[in-house]
C-alpha cells in the first residue's frame, strides 16, 4: 500500500476551476493586441538649453491611435535631483498649478485644434465608455539611466485616437533642464497614412476577439474587409467596425446588446 492509498481519505476532491473572464481592454489605453504598428520617422530636436535637450526619436502608428518615442537629457544636477527625477515622472496626482520641476510636460495639439497633455494622467472606465476627449499619457519607452549629476530618459507616449491629416503640433517644457515652453511641427498625414499598413499578427478570433472568417487592414478612416469566401471587398468607417467588433465580443460573452 502506499502512503496516497492509506491517506487517501484526506484529499478533498478539487473544485473545478472558474469558467475565464475575458476583460476587453479599451482601446484608449494602447494598441490593439497583435498589431504591428509602423514607425515613422520623426528625429528631431524639441528643445534645447545650456544644461539639457528634449528630441523626437520617432513615432509608431497603429489603426486607433500613435506613440512618440522621446528622448530626454539633463546635466548639471545634485545627486539629490538625480535620485528624484525618475520617481516624479509617475506620481499619482498632478496639481497643474504646483508641478515638480522634474516632471517633464508633454502635449499635443491635433490637426483640428484639439489639445491633450500628459497632466491628465491614465484614464479608466469600462470598453463602452470612451472618453470624450484625447487621452495622452506616458506608456512604453525605452526606460534610461542616471548618474551623479546627469539623467537621460527615453519615455514614450500613447496619444488616442488617432490623429487625421494635417499639422501635428508637439509641446513640451522642462524646468529642471531650464527648458522653457516649446513646441514644434509633425506631419499628421504621415502619421496617418502610415496607420492604413498596420499588421495583424494573428486573427483576433483566437485571441478573445471577433472576426467574420475574413481579414481587415485598418486606415484612419476607413477598413477594405475581404471574404474568405469571395474577392469582393467592401469600405466601413473604421468607428463603425470598431463598434461592431465591441458588441460581436459582449455577444460572445453573453452580455447581450
Amino acid at each position: 500500500m502506499s502512503f496516497a492509498d492509506r491517506f487517501a481519505g484526506d484529499v478533498e476532491e478539487p473544485e473545478p476551476p472558474p469558467e475565464p473572464v475575458f476583460h476587453e481592454r479599451p482601446e484608449w489605453l494602447g494598441p490593439p493586441d497583435g498589431e504591428l504598428g509602423v514607425p515613422v520617422p520623426l528625429a528631431r530636436i524639441l528643445a534645447r538649453s545650456e544644461s539639457g535637450v528634449v528630441a523626437l526619436s520617432h513615432a509608431v502608428a497603429y489603426s486607433n491611435g500613435v506613440t512618440f518615442e522621446l528622448l530626454a537629457r539633463v546635466d548639471g544636477l545634485s545627486h539629490v535631483e538625480s535620485s528624484r527625477i525618475f520617481h516624479e515622472q509617475h506620481l499619482p496626482q498632478l496639481d497643474p498649478d504646483e508641478l515638480p520641476d522634474a516632471f517633464l510636460r508633454v502635449g499635443v495639439e491635433l490637426p483640428g485644434g484639439a489639445r491633450v497633455s500628459n497632466l491628465g494622467g491614465r484614464p479608466f472606465g469600462s470598453a463602452e465608455d470612451a472618453p470624450a476627449r484625447p487621452v495622452l499619457f506616458q506608456q512604453g519607452g525605452g526606460g534610461g539611466m542616471s548618474g551623479p549629476s546627469s539623467v537621460t530618459m527615453k519615455p514614450g507616449y500613447w496619444l488616442w485616437p488617432l490623429p487625421g491629416e494635417g499639422t501635428l503640433r508637439l509641446v513640451v517644457e522642462w524646468p529642471v533642464a531650464g527648458i522653457a515652453l516649446a513646441e514644434s511641427e509633425l506631419d499628421g498625414t504621415a502619421i496617418a497614412a502610415a496607420a492604413a499598413n498596420v499588421l495583424r499578427l494573428w486573427d483576433e478570433d483566437e485571441h478573445g476577439g471577433a472576426t467574420a472568417g475574413g481579414w481587415v487592414r485598418s486606415s484612419a478612416q476607413y477598413a477594405v474587409a475581404s471574404s474568405a469566401e469571395s474577392s469582393d471587398t467592401v469600405e466601413v468607417p473604421v468607428a463603425e467596425l470598431r463598434a461592431l467588433e465591441a458588441k460581436l465580443r459582449r455577444l460572445r460573452r453573453g452580455g447581450g446588446e
